[in-house]
């Protein structure tokens, strides 16, 4: 008899800490789950861009952390926080790429472009800017080669051509890696805080001189090496024009588009 009040003693302490455990369980979890996702979002990395725009020579098709491809969506609050001068209603129009990564990101960061134009690309420039610098700018990542026109500094002095030249033919889309510039991924290691968000600005080179960033066209002034000024088009594609040209095509020709165009980047501002 002793032995079957021990028994049920035994079964019954087993199942009241059963409960016990399953009930904590209950109440822990969600507070586990918090954790993780807490630490999830302080290893969160951030790709500011600015949003797209009907002129624009260049696409951003993906933007990638060691190959994998970060998921885009508008800014949060924190992004908004963080830009200077504060939230306005062109800030909140930008495109954030966000994705979890370590302290390296940046080395493995990469931008698959389109050229939505008519022409070759001749060079790109990928330039940073981060709060943990005040958003100075810098670094500039460099790509292909400056057009021959293009290739003078401020004072009329030519530029060495040192880079590789690219290939980033009308419509085709290319890949472009930070780590593939050394000289100015050097840079990001003189950095004295870790960097969670960057702000990536653009510059293209179209192969016969003609220069964009932030929907602003520039060409260089052959007279003048080195001098450049702006122009207002007339572009591609509201009015049709085959790319971003300095006259109007001659009467008839067809227009131009990239049949594999999108907007994965954002809806196309006017």
């Amino acid at each position: 008899m002793q032995k079957g009040l021990q028994g049920l003693s035994l079964v019954a302490c087993f199942v009241l800490g059963t409960a016990i455990a399953g009930s904590l369980a209950v109440e822990i979890w969600p507070r586990l789950h918090f954790v993780s996702t807490v630490r999830a979002q302080g290893n969160m990395k951030t790709v500011i861009v600015d949003p797209p725009n009907l002129n624009d020579p260049i696409e951003i098709v993906k933007v990638a952390i060691a190959g994998k491809a970060a998921v885009r969506g508008a800014p949060s609050a924190d992004d908004l926080r963080q830009w200077p001068g504060g939230p306005d209603w062109y800030k909140f129009l930008r495109v954030a790429y966000k994705l979890p990564s370590d302290e390296n990101w940046l080395r493995t960061l990469s931008f698959v472009l389109r050229n939505r134009t008519a022409e070759k690309i001749a060079g790109v420039d990928i330039v940073l800017q981060t709060p943990e610098t005040g958003w100075m700018w810098g670094p500039q990542f460099s790509f292909g080669q400056l057009p021959a026109v293009a290739a003078y500094t401020g004072d009329g002095k030519p530029i060495p051509q040192t880079r590789e030249p690219i290939a980033f033919n009308p419509c085709e889309e290319m890949t472009l890696t930070l780590a593939d510039d050394q000289h100015d991924l050097s840079k990001l290691g003189a950095q004295p805080l870790p960097i969670s968000q960057v702000y990536a600005r653009l510059r293209v080179y179209l192969e016969d001189g003609l220069a964009w960033t932030a929907y602003s066209y520039e060409k260089p002034v052959p007279e003048h090496p080195g001098q450049w000024v702006k122009t207002g088009g007339p572009y591609f594609p509201p009015n049709g024009l085959p790319g971003p040209h300095m006259k109007k095509p001659p009467r008839g020709q067809p227009s131009f588009s990239c049949s594999g165009s999108s907007t994965k980047g954002g809806d196309l501002l006017p």
